[in-house]
C-alpha cells in the first residue's frame, strides 16, 4: 500500500483571505488592463517602429520618412525592427513617405511606400511595418 503524505490543513480563515487576495489581485488586474494608459490625442510627439520585408534573399537596413509637415527622419535596421521620432504630427495626421533600404553595396535597392502617421488614442505609439518591396 501507498502512503499519501499528509498535509496540514489550512484555516478557513486563512483560506477566506487567500481567496479575497486573490480576487482583489485579478479584479485590479482587469481593471487596469481596461483603464486608458495616458491618451496623448493632444500631444504632438509620436514614435513609429516596425519592420520591412525585402526581395532576393536581402535584409532592410536602413529607413527614411519625409512627411508633408516638413519633419525627417531615419534609422538603421537592428534586429529586424526600426524606430523613429516625430515631434510635430498635426491633430488629424500627417502623410508622407517612407524609403526603405535594402542590402548594402552594389546589390542594394530601395522602395518607397505612401504613409500616414496619426497621433494614437493611447500612449504615444504608432507600429507601421512594410511587406517586401
Amino acid at each position: 500500500m501507498i502512503h499519501r503524505p499528509r498535509h496540514r490543513s489550512t484555516s478557513r480563515v486563512k483560506r477566506g483571505v487567500a481567496a479575497a487576495v486573490a480576487v482583489a489581485a485579478v479584479g485590479g488586474g482587469l481593471v487596469g488592463a481596461l483603464a486608458p494608459a495616458n491618451a496623448t490625442t493632444a500631444d504632438p510627439h509620436v514614435i513609429v517602429s516596425g519592420g520591412a520585408g525585402c526581395h532576393s534573399f536581402s535584409f532592410a537596413t536602413a529607413i527614411s520618412f519625409a512627411l508633408d509637415n516638413g519633419e525627417h527622419a531615419s534609422a538603421n535596421f537592428s534586429l529586424f525592427s526600426y524606430k523613429v521620432e516625430f515631434f510635430n504630427i498635426a491633430p488629424n495626421g500627417t502623410s508622407g513617405t517612407a524609403t526603405v533600404t535594402c542590402g548594402s553595396g552594389a546589390g542594394a535597392y530601395q522602395y518607397t511606400r505612401a504613409v500616414s502617421i496619426n497621433r494614437p488614442q493611447n500612449g504615444n505609439h504608432q507600429s507601421l511595418s512594410f511587406p517586401a518591396g
